[in-house]
């Protein structure tokens, strides 16, 4: 994914995650097609994606970059089916406070996570 000004120009790129890793959380962005974006309610330069890869992942615009400026994210939430199994996320959004997130799963569920600390799944399908 990209971040591009009104006029068109691109102004920052999010990095690719490692698709050979086994666990999505040691990757530090996608390794599967975004299905999704969302801009925070509050925070001007927090943007939420969601992608097939069953991670939804809350971006810092003014964050930490990798090689060539590319934004890594930090705050990942695994989206999962009742038996435990990763399910690609279709879609997400941000609680209109901003301290919860929305998601959801391919399966048709969907889950709900509290922001910030004390993170974790608070919803399960």
């Amino acid at each position: 994914p990209a971040i591009f000004t009104r006029e068109g120009s691109e102004l920052i790129r999010f990095v690719r995650g490692d698709m050979y890793l086994a666990d999505s959380i040691h990757t530090k962005g996608h390794t599967h097609p975004v299905t999704g974006g969302c801009w925070h309610p509050l925070e001007k330069d927090q943007v939420l994606t969601c992608s097939s890869d069953a991670t939804l992942r809350i971006w810092d615009l003014n964050g930490p970059t990798a090689l060539e400026g590319r934004l890594i994210c930090q705050d990942i939430y695994k989206v999962k089916n009742q038996r435990g199994t990763r399910v690609g996320a279709t879609t997400c959004c941000y609680e209109p406070d901003g301290e919860m997130i929305a998601g959801g799963g391919a399966d048709g569920s969907v889950q709900l996570w509290k922001i910030g600390r004390g993170a974790g799944a608070s919803g399960r399908p």
